[in-house]
């Protein structure tokens, strides 16, 4: 059931904590990997956890950031920023929110605590909204363009196993003042 409750911004956390891997994938999984074989969940879900693992044992790198959205000790949102050291601009990526906080406000939390660090960090900022081809596209679309994202592409491929669409969108740094 949606709640109807504004987010509290004292629930949003930086950084690791205890359980959250498997509580982000979890997430993750209940939206993607809905109703695909076992075999291919499961490849998929492996496939997830190696990924935010990787993600998780660079916190300590320069630009290099996670946020939680909890209540209680349960994750319920996420969202993470990675330094791209190549092109020297920022990913965002693992943004999520469970589907009982949507509409909230806990996502646009989430979303502005990174867009806030990337623009400390002056560095253009890219992020990718990632949705299964046979399902609806999700709200984040919207969300990413209101943050002032344009969309770049849309692409049709495969991801840990399911067929995905990937639509990789960049915000300009915004102009010093």
């Amino acid at each position: 059931h949606p709640r109807t409750e504004a987010p509290h911004p004292e629930r949003i956390h930086r950084g690791y904590r205890p359980g959250c891997q498997g509580d982000v994938v979890g997430l993750i999984a209940k939206d993607l990997l809905v109703d695909l074989p076992a075999a291919q969940a499961i490849a998929a879900e492996r496939a997830m956890h190696q990924a935010f693992g990787e993600l998780l044992a660079q916190l300590d790198l320069p630009g290099h950031h996670l946020w939680l959205y909890c209540e209680g000790d349960q994750v319920l949102g996420a969202i993470a920023l990675q330094r791209d050291a190549a092109t020297q601009r920022a990913q965002l990526g693992w943004f999520i929110v469970h589907r009982t906080v949507r509409g909230t406000g806990a996502g646009q939390m989430l979303l502005q605590a990174a867009l806030a660090q990337a623009d400390l960090q002056e560095q253009e900022l890219e992020a990718t909204l990632i949705t299964r081809l046979d399902q609806p596209a999700p709200l984040g679309e919207a969300v990413y363009r209101k943050a002032g994202f344009a969309a770049l592409q849309t692409q049709a491929e495969d991801l840990w196993g399911v067929p995905v669409s990937r639509t990789r969108f960049v915000r300009q740094r915004p102009a010093p003042t």
